[in-house]
């Protein structure tokens, strides 16, 4: 399909027409992995903040953040292995040191290249241990670029990720239309897990008198137990060992993994100045989270038809900690939720569609660790478990993300 007109059925552009009002800046990513050991080697060049740039297919994209935001390839086996490039949009961060020699971008690798709607993200060295492993990481550079260079790379170089692709995860069929896109199941976007720590000794009282009286192995306390704020205040350390630190000392905030790449289980990794990178924040220990609720998952094509799908199928997993007693560490799960063949924009978003909308995410649903229910979690789809208590020894807090940045584009 490296034809112009299998470019256009598939939405995959090699190269822009035109660029205007260019104010923007540039920057070279090189990646070096191994893919179930055959060498595969990334060398992109991203620019940032760029005003306009015109599609041979007539579209176009205007105020992009960051292009390629997500850059991918076919492997042999027919998995897609995609890159989020990090925010290096900044000059003084290549130029004052901020990129660290040990910079670790996020890498996901997607279960079919032809859909990229369902991969494995790997969010620390451990999954790069882990025997489930399919990656080796051999390192990450990046440098300043130039226009002239973004230009040459976006005519040598095809996105495995399409904008069909990339933005169907974002919006309805009736506005892709309208820019010209057509849908298409949509790219694996978000990326879900859960960071587990252990519970701090000083505090296992309190936890233990929360713990409901059958013993679940693993319990949902609520929003606002008892032990909140002294969970939440006390220092932590991973699941399986190593230095106390605070909430703070850890990076397990929203965007940050994407942005300003991975961070080491020792420190470092992400992208920062340099002064302060010896009490740069740690990585802890992920597992990956799954929910039927994606888009790899074939649903009704009409939206009032998904709650009865729904009770029709009692298994259905809202969320499930993949867990595997820690086989799983250091991995995410990206997939993005289905999107209504059916679904209107603006007023055209009637009372009808919203109840529909309303009563799928009602739905009772599963909240699982493996196999096992999380006890007290309520049922509905649309609501997620934000920490999991184990016992009264460990606890997960949620980690969720976005690969596609803000304003970013492929």
């Amino acid at each position: 399909m490296n034809s112009e007109s299998g470019r256009l059925a598939t939405g995959r552009w090699s190269f822009t027409k035109s660029i205007k009002d260019d104010r923007g800046t540039f920057f070279r990513l090189q990646v070096k992995v191994a893919y179930k050991n055959a060498p595969v080697e990334f060398d992109i060049v991203v620019a940032c903040n760029i005003r306009q740039i015109k599609y041979k297919d007539g579209s176009n994209t205007t105020e992009v953040g960051m292009m390629p935001v997500v850059f991918g390839k076919r492997m042999f086996d027919n998995k897609g292995l995609v890159i989020r490039s990090p925010d290096a949009c900044s000059p003084r961060y290549i130029k004052e040191g901020w990129v660290p020699d040990d910079l670790l971008p996020v890498l996901v690798v997607y279960d079919n290249a032809d859909t990229l709607t369902f991969g494995t993200a790997y969010m620390s060295e451990d999954a790069y241990r882990s025997p489930l492993a399919e990656l080796r990481f051999d390192g990450a550079k990046i440098f300043l670029a130039s226009r002239a260079e973004f230009e040459e790379f976006r005519k040598q170089n095809s996105n495995l990720v399409s904008r069909n692709m990339f933005f169907s995860a974002q919006m309805g069929p009736d506005l892709l239309k309208s820019r010209g896109l057509e849908p298409t199941q949509p790219f694996g976007n978000h990326c879900y897990a859960y960071a587990r720590y252990r519970i701090p000794e000083s505090i296992r009282e309190d936890v233990r008198r929360a713990w409901p009286s059958d013993r679940p192995r693993y319990w949902d306390p609520g929003p606002t137990p008892n032990f909140a704020a002294a969970l939440w205040d006390a220092e932590r350390q991973r699941d399986i060992g190593g230095p106390f630190r605070s909430r703070e000392g850890w990076a397990v905030d929203g965007g940050r993994p994407a942005n300003m790449g991975v961070a080491r289980s020792a420190g470092g990794g992400q992208i920062g100045p340099p002064q302060v990178r010896s009490v740069n924040r740690w990585g802890p220990s992920y597992y990956p989270v799954y929910s039927d609720n994606n888009a790899s998952r074939s649903m009704p094509p009409r939206v009032e038809d998904w709650s009865k799908y729904l009770r029709q199928t009692p298994d259905f997993v809202g969320q499930k900690v993949d867990f595997r007693d820690g086989i799983t560490r250091g991995f995410a799960y990206c997939y993005s939720a289905p999107v209504p063949a059916d679904s209107p924009i603006g007023p055209a978003r009637n009372k009808k569609f919203e109840e529909a909308i309303g009563a799928w995410l009602q739905s009772s649903v599963l909240h699982l660790v493996d196999s096992e229910s999380i006890s007290g979690a309520s049922p509905h789809l649309s609501n997620k478990v934000i920490r999991v208590i184990e016992r009264d020894e460990y606890f997960f807090d949620i980690v969720n993300f976005s690969l596609e940045g803000t304003g970013g584009d492929v």
